[in-house]
């Protein structure tokens, strides 16, 4: 059994450059024994966890509320979506699958055949940012898992104790010891992570500034960035900012806080066009009855994902979610972050010896 959790005070420790080091080497030399687990008990784990996280909810909720200051609603649905996607694992393990292709379809390539596999990429670097310090490195560790990697978890230094909970539960559930791995800390240690040549892939959302560091020092890695925002320390009441003009400089940038910018147009062409010139392109909406105003729009604009008449509502990812330009690259969902954490392989298998490749035949003179 996890015990209760009573927060009077908590303290993480502020890692260091060796202690990442020493949790990348674990889960390199331990990411064998997760790989080993058959695909349907990984599945089992993932529920047994979903289950453990259910009767220990409140501890979570309250976690988030204190640490993350969020209002009760926001962090009992956080845990409820965390818990959900845990839940969905079988959904998201069928898209590890590979394809058969026949080789006499060209000259180069006849009496053979090559099947395409998927395979882990080796060890995950997940980065979580500090507005959703639960959900969002859980949507990166459980794809990850569950394709037979391995992680490494740098959470958000201002919220981290929600992410040492979610590891503990996922141990308890059965994931091996050395395949999830927690280190608090400043973002320096998240550079030695993205860094390291025995990380496979580094997933991160945080500022676009944080990204492009992250992506300016890693070495030869995939790379997953879900980009935007900027740390405001400092409390704003909500606003609502009308006419703004076009050289006003947040018209521009994604302030992450309770601000709306109004830019009135005349017509569609000016709103794709000014839409075009901002250096992000994660989500849009579009708000018409007009089918053929509302495709016209949805093709033109540089971004994500276009929510027809409603507000963008990513929820567990049942819908491939990522951006555009310095928005990021790459996509989280259910499905396609297992599309990201893992790497093709080609096997092909010459026939020939055996007497069962198709063979082309000589022309008729």
């Amino acid at each position: 059994m996890i015990p209760r959790l009573t927060i009077a005070s908590s303290r993480v420790p502020k890692g260091s450059e060796a202690d990442m080091d020493a949790a990348i080497e674990a889960a390199r030399a331990n990411q064998r024994r997760i790989r080993e687990v058959a695909a349907i008990e990984r599945i089992e784990i993932f529920r047994e966890a979903a289950d453990l996280m259910s009767e220990k909810q409140e501890d979570f909720i309250q976690t988030l509320m204190l640490e993350a200051g969020k209002p009760r609603k926001d962090a009992a649905g956080e845990v409820k979506a965390t818990i959900e996607r845990m839940r969905m694992t079988m959904e998201e393990a069928r898209k590890i699958f590979g394809e058969y292709i026949p080789g006499d379809w060209s000259e180069d390539t006849m009496g053979k055949i090559a099947l395409v596999i998927r395979e882990p990429v080796g060890v995950v670097g997940a980065i979580g940012p500090f507005n959703y310090p639960l959900f969002i490195p859980a949507a990166k560790i459980i794809p990850a898992l569950l394709a037979g990697n391995s992680v490494v978890v740098k959470p958000a230094s201002e919220d981290p104790l929600s992410q040492l909970l979610f590891a503990r539960v996922l141990e308890k559930a059965g994931i091996p010891p050395g395949c999830i791995n927690v280190v608090t800390g400043t973002g320096r240690i998240a550079i030695r992570l993205a860094t390291s040549e025995k990380v496979g892939m580094i997933s991160f959302t945080g500022s676009t500034e944080a990204g492009r560091e992250l992506s300016r020092l890693a070495t030869i890695k995939q790379l997953h960035l879900e980009l935007g925002g900027k740390m405001n320390g400092c409390y704003f009441e909500p606003t609502l900012l009308d006419h703004v003009p076009l050289d006003a400089r947040i018209a521009w940038e994604e302030t992450f806080g309770p601000v709306i910018t109004i830019i009135r147009i005349n017509s569609e062409d000016e709103a794709i066009e000014i839409s075009s010139k901002s250096r992000y392109g994660l989500d849009s909406c579009v708000f018409t009855n007009n089918f053929y105003r509302m495709w016209k729009i949805a093709k033109r604009l540089q971004v994500g994902e276009v929510t027809i008449n409603d507000l963008p509502r990513h929820g567990v990812g049942c819908f491939p979610f990522g951006g555009v330009k310095d928005s990021g690259i790459g996509r989280e969902g259910i499905g396609y972050s297992i599309d990201e954490m893992t790497i093709l392989k080609t096997i092909v298998f010459n026939l020939e010896p055996a007497g069962l490749g198709k063979i082309k035949k000589t022309p008729k003179m």
